[in-house]
């Protein structure tokens, strides 16, 4: 029960994420002018969403530390506990609820009529959000595998488990170009001056 909890909270941190998130995106895609985009977003009633942004950065903060617990706590099993699918479409419909549920507010709240609401708008802001459903999903999915995997380096005492991110590192590290003069004295010592 305590773990459904955890992944409750999870869904929750990157669905309020997501949405304000995705809301942005969608607003900056279907409509791409600056000026008219100012606007709508004046005259439908946005004035709040500086505040969300706020909100919006804390849950996905709080949700990335949430699933590398869960990880970490539950080791392998937090893959079932968490799945992709599971948690994308979880994300993908209350994200596209509260979308539309959330647009038609706003304008109810500048006392905009609901129908001025454009349908390119609607339909766009609908794919954007399930979009960014799937990839918060799979970011969930990625912080819980790598959590049970430092878990399970841990715990065997070994770095085997690690070896495949250590070879990512060792040839990250040979592309980095390297100071030609590293290395090149043996002595911290002050110069000599010339006599």
């Amino acid at each position: 029960m305590r773990s459904r909890r955890g992944v409750t909270a999870v869904l929750a941190c990157f669905t309020g994420t997501g949405l304000v998130g995705a809301h942005v995106v969608a607003y900056l895609i279907a409509l791409p002018d600056a000026a008219v985009r100012a606007t709508i977003l004046r005259a439908t009633g946005h004035g709040y969403f500086s505040v969300a942004m706020v909100v919006a950065t804390v849950a996905a903060i709080f949700g990335s530390f949430a699933p590398a617990a869960l990880g970490f706590r539950r080791g392998e099993t937090a893959r079932v506990a968490v799945r992709w699918r599971y948690a994308a479409v979880r994300i993908a419909l209350v994200q596209t609820a509260a979308f539309v549920v959330l647009g038609f507010a706003e304008r109810a709240a500048a006392n905009v009529p609901p129908v001025a609401m454009s349908p390119r708008l609607l339909f766009v802001g609908i794919g954007v959000q399930v979009l960014v459903a799937c990839l918060a999903a799979a970011v969930i999915a990625v912080i819980c595998r790598v959590a049970a995997l430092v878990r399970r380096a841990l715990s065997t005492g070994t770095v085997r488990v690690l070896r495949p991110a250590l070879r990512f590192v060792h040839v990250f590290e040979a592309a980095l170009p390297q100071p030609a003069l590293v290395g090149g004295f043996d002595s911290r010592a002050p110069p000599v001056s010339p006599r």
